[in-house]
């Protein structure tokens, strides 16, 4: 009996003396800590593109499309019904170059009136998205490239119409866009 005690008390010591080495493995590794959590906090959001844009919803507060003077940008683009590939597939992604002067021309977008019914053009469900990081903060911004051209954001609730002088840059980004 002596003897079974002895050997959980050596696994037991094992065990410890591997728990106590995981935060070195961790640190050596890369992988997260409590102490590195805390530290990348004060790093920006990284810029990525949503896996998906279904999942993507208006925010619930009035506001603007896009943040005022963000730090970065990026430009996504998703297949819509047409296309060779799964409908709602990224494409292809860009970082944006000047995101503070389009953030500019999305906000001079003008809000489409809660219940107006617009008749549009044959919508294949082609997206495209501008994620904006501003001060570790993400908003992503969804654009319409067929049917109205019709823009939401998480940043607020409501919809509103591509101004001409954004659709004219986005179609720099992306040729589907018409100006």
């Amino acid at each position: 009996m002596a003897r079974t005690l002895s050997d959980r008390d050596h696994l037991t010591k094992s065990r410890l003396a591997l728990l106590a080495l995981l935060p070195m493995f961790l640190l050596l590794t890369g992988c997260a800590t409590a102490t590195e959590s805390v530290v990348s906090t004060a790093q920006p959001a990284p810029l990525a593109c949503p896996s998906s844009l279904t999942d993507v919803h208006s925010g619930s507060r009035l506001g603007r499309p896009a943040p005022n003077a963000p730090d970065s940008a990026l430009f996504c683009k998703y297949a819509g019904l047409n296309e060779k590939i799964k409908y709602g597939t990224l494409i292809r992604f860009t970082v944006v170059q000047n995101p503070s002067a389009l953030a500019a021309l999305l906000n001079q977008s003008k809000p489409v009136p809660v219940g107006a019914v617009y008749p549009c053009p044959s919508d294949s469900g082609s997206r495209d998205a501008l994620v904006f990081v501003k001060a570790k903060e993400t908003t992503t911004v969804i654009i319409q490239t067929s049917g109205c051209p019709f823009v939401s954001s998480t940043n607020a609730s409501g919809r509103w119409f591509l101004s001409k002088a954004a659709a004219s840059e986005l179609q720099k980004l992306d040729p589907a866009l018409a100006g």
